[in-house]
């Protein structure tokens, strides 16, 4: 393996073996030749290749393969196939409790942990204030770890983990049991690491890994889906999500026929707007035509915007804004100015309501939607996420 490289994985797999009876097992061993198991394949022959110095930031689903990759990489599990070379002493944090026993008190857990990643106890003792320091625990580190929150035994874990100068660092979704706080810490931490070590880092924080990474690789059904650029593999997952959910909240979306009741008092007769895709930043323009067939004295307009997962962005209302319609109109238009959108599929549900908008004349769901597209900055970073960009603007004194 090149110098170079700190990671080197070649086609490997891992398959986990699924027993229907404990007996099963047994049985399999004691009559070899007939298969009693299930077999599920975590990870489909995986290529990867992980320079010194890099920081790889691994995406997916629960269950896609991601953590099965790092404890491979740590040593703790053996591939199916393939081979793995790992060039460099290797700190890994996999997950909560993880080389800690719960019935010693965190000081006794420093040492015995520390020295489990390759110190000596002299070593343990010359770094041990600063490892107490940055767990900021308390009286509680002569305390069995037993007693501890999840937040404070991943505190005293990460304070160990970083402190061995391992080589390669290797956090398996560990930060998000501790606080903001900590969180934050864990990454001035590891942003400080990140010239002298290779870190692999598991998250389901789009914005920390695009942000904190170099690299991203998604990671899908124990398979490489993407592997490059921060920006560009989160972008991907990130559709991926969007789509699935889609897919899923059109179980509970009801798109309204557009038909004219009998007795109806207003018909819908066209939702659209003037372009099917925008750039967030630019001007939205939505035209209703309505058909009369009963006089409206007063009456308004509602549009709910929803995202792709269903969510209402946000309601737009002729009432909500003080304006009084007395006359009837057959074309509306409304424009959304310098839209505030993030990157995401919208969709239109109309109404024309009473003055106080308690009863629908007329009501049509989910009748058009429009795709924005969303400005990045000069690192190729998304301007905003979330639901919306606000108008803002920085001062400084």
């Amino acid at each position: 393996m090149p110098s170079e490289i700190a990671i080197s994985i070649e086609s490997i797999s891992k398959v986990f073996k699924r027993y229907a009876k404990p007996t099963d097992r047994l049985k399999e061993i004691l009559l070899p030749g007939k298969q009693r198991a299930d077999e599920f394949w975590a990870l489909k022959n995986i290529d990867l290749k992980i320079p010194k110095g890099q920081t790889v930031g691994l995406i997916g689903q629960n269950g896609s393969g991601k953590s099965t990759i790092l404890q491979i990489v740590a040593g703790v599990l053996k591939p199916t196939s393939g081979r793995v070379w790992v060039n460099g002493t290797v700190s890994a944090l996999l997950e909560l409790g993880s080389g800690f026993n719960f019935e010693y008190t965190g000081r006794q857990n420093v040492f015995f942990y520390a020295q489990l990643l390759g110190l000596t106890k002299s070593q343990v003792e010359s770094k041990f204030h600063e490892i107490e320091q940055f767990a900021e625990i308390g009286d509680f580190i002569d305390q069995p770890i037993k007693t501890y929150s999840s937040g404070m035994t991943i505190r005293l874990a990460f304070a160990v983990a970083t402190q061995v100068n391992a080589e390669i660092l290797i956090i398996d979704e560990a930060l998000s049991v501790g606080d903001m706080y900590f969180q934050a810490k864990c990454i001035e931490r590891m942003k400080e690491m990140k010239q002298k070590t290779t870190i692999l880092f598991v998250s389901h924080s789009i914005s920390t890994v695009r942000n904190f990474c170099d690299r991203a690789i998604w990671i899908k059904s124990g398979e490489i889906a993407a592997d490059g650029e921060c920006s560009v593999v989160c972008e991907s997952y990130q559709d991926s999500i969007g789509k699935l959910k889609k897919s899923l909240g059109k179980n509970n979306r009801h798109v309204s026929d557009n038909v004219v009741a009998e007795d109806a008092y207003v018909f819908i007769k066209k939702v659209a707007t003037d372009k099917k895709t925008y750039m967030s930043g630019e001007d939205i323009e939505i035209e209703i035509q309505l058909d009369f067939f009963k006089k409206l004295i007063s009456w308004g307009v509602g549009i709910l915007i929803h995202n792709s997962s269903g969510d209402i962005v946000t309601v737009i209302n002729t009432i909500r804004d003080d304006i009084e319609i007395q006359e009837e109109h057959n074309n509306i238009y409304l424009k959304i100015e310098k839209n505030q959108f993030i990157r995401d599929e919208y969709f239109l549900s109309i109404s024309i309501v009473d003055n106080l908008a308690l009863c629908p004349f007329a009501k049509l769901d989910y009748c058009t939607s429009f795709f924005v597209e969303i400005q990045k900055n000069k690192f190729g970073i998304p301007v905003a996420e979330g639901f919306f960009r606000t108008n803002h603007h920085w001062s400084f004194s």
